[in-house]
């Protein structure tokens, strides 16, 4: 586990885990090294989701595991938060292009939102003004 000054460094392994937490990792594992305060369950999805106090980090589990990790402030790559880059700086970053760009969203404050997938990454991204405000790494499963 990296840690900086005392606090878990939120560095992403591609398709694997973001910090100490673990895609496909037993909810009680997550537990036993975070404090996790329970959300809502998703009514589409059915996922349960968790929140890390004072990290802006959200789990979501399903059947005891977990699914998605989602990150509002710090989410390290080649040791450089993704969080706050322009598209552009992402794109040198990953290497890649993403698979698909959503239909940009405008949101009740009037804050227009576009989705991006990188699949082959196990990454899903919302960016504000062409800059990343959320990234989200996440089990993808064939139905």
């Amino acid at each position: 586990m990296s840690r900086k000054r005392g606090r878990v460094l939120w560095s992403w392994i591609p398709n694997t885990s973001v910090g100490n937490i673990a895609l496909d990792e037993p909810l009680e594992s997550v537990k036993s090294k975070q404090e996790l305060l329970a959300g809502d369950e998703d009514s589409i999805t059915g996922w349960a989701s968790y929140f890390i106090p004072e990290q802006d980090i959200y789990i979501d589990v399903e059947d005891g595991k977990v699914v998605s990790i989602t990150s509002y402030k710090k989410f390290y790559y080649k040791g450089k938060n993704c969080i706050g880059l322009n598209i552009l700086e992402l794109g040198e970053l990953l290497g890649v292009l993403p698979d698909e760009i959503g239909i940009p969203l405008e949101f009740e404050d009037g804050e227009i939102k576009t989705p991006r997938e990188y699949s082959e990454l196990g990454l899903q991204l919302w960016t504000t003004n062409n800059h990343v405000i959320s990234i989200t790494c996440l089990t993808y499963k064939d139905n």
